[in-house]
């Protein structure tokens, strides 16, 4: 039998009893935190402007799209809502490094409401739709910003979504089989995109491009049923000469919603800028007048994914070591609605941020 038809019976065998009070527990916060942030999220104008195109667009209202007052049908609610899921990057992170969250529930949401699916089932689509993402990053060998060829989520969330999908669609192996084959088609996103509007749209899409594959496969749609395991399939096309793909065997418990877990931001932007974000607060309250700073030196890892020394517009800010140190240095908060700088600031902003990694010779 082939590894993928035995990481399907694997996966389609993985019912509520064996995800455990620990994983439910992760699980439970981790819906809590996603249906959080996309309310926050649902203003936003990139959410607006997709809203208004989904909408322009028609269909069956099927869904609830979080925020907007509408129903759509399940992949267009999918779509949007993994969007806003998203789009503040302020949805938790995970190792090796992905949102498999906004690629994910919003599937299951979306197909809940439509199949009228149990907590139970909700639960464990989560747990397992999350847990196929992690072994898959985990044999893609990709633990590092640098190594990516593809935007995480974009590589590997249709595959998330299309397990989440079909445990609520009760699918068998086989046609789980058809499901990722289908989903392997359909992944992709780039890295240029990161801090545009567009970023956002890697997890929506995903979402919804895993739920299609599993609604297709339950019809009867087919694809090659052995994607991990043939030439040109998922594992060729997206980790050439890296994949290991024994390693997605692992899944099944604890389940890595529980090990080793996921961390919840504490900030809405890129992970990496948190540690400058937190020292800039501190640091904040201890200079007392920001005029009095006259340049910044940030000495740490070799992070150039973060290295952008003039951030465009908000969204790429959010992916900027420099900005992210000049805000909370300055408004000593990062966050929407922030009190404007102190009364009497005549100041102006640091003349230089330089950005050093550790061990290297110069600016990056």
């Amino acid at each position: 039998m082939s590894l993928t038809r035995t990481l399907c019976e694997k996966i389609a065998a993985t019912d509520f009893d064996a995800v455990g009070q620990p994983a439910l527990e992760a699980a439970r916060q981790l819906m809590l935190d996603g249906l959080a942030v996309a309310v926050a999220g649902s203003g936003e104008l990139p959410i607006t402007i997709l809203t208004e195109h989904y909408r322009s667009l028609g269909g069956t209202p099927e869904a609830s799209v979080i925020g907007r007052g509408f129903r759509s049908s399940s992949v267009t609610a999918a779509a949007i809502n993994g969007a806003s899921m998203h789009v503040l990057d302020f949805e938790p992170m995970w190792s090796p490094a992905n949102h498999a969250l906004s690629t994910t529930l919003p599937a299951i949401l979306a197909l809940a409401q439509t199949r009228a699916s149990t907590g139970r089932e909700i639960v464990t689509a989560l747990v397992k739709g999350c847990e196929i993402q992690g072994w898959i990053r985990e044999a893609s060998g990709q633990y590092e910003p640098r190594g990516h060829k593809f935007h995480p989520p974009g590589a590997v969330g249709p595959m998330g979504a299309a397990v989440a999908a079909g445990h609520l669609l009760r699918l068998d192996a086989g046609k789980l089989a058809h499901a990722l084959g289908i989903a392997a088609s359909r992944c992709g996103s780039l890295l240029s995109n990161v801090g545009t509007m567009t970023k956002s749209t890697h997890c929506g899409h995903a979402a919804a491009l895993g739920l299609e594959s599993a609604l297709l496969a339950e019809r009867g749609f087919t694809a090659n049923p052995e994607t991990f395991d043939v030439p040109g399939g998922y594992a060729d096309a997206f980790y050439a000469g890296s994949f290991q793909p024994e390693k997605m065997l692992g899944f099944g418990p604890p389940f890595r919603v529980v090990q080793p877990g996921y961390a919840l931001k504490m900030f809405p932007s890129q992970f990496a800028t948190h540690f400058v974000i937190t020292a800039g607060l501190e640091l904040h309250q201890k200079i007392g007048e920001p005029s009095a700073i006259q340049a910044v030196r940030i000495t740490g890892p070799v992070m150039p994914y973060v290295d952008r020394p003039q951030p465009a517009t908000g969204l790429a800010g959010k992916f900027s070591v420099q900005y992210a140190a000049a805000s909370s240095l300055l408004d000593g908060c990062v966050v929407s609605g922030c009190p404007p700088l102190r009364a009497g600031y005549g100041g102006t902003p640091p003349q230089s941020i330089a950005v050093y990694g550790s061990g290297d010779p110069g600016p990056l």
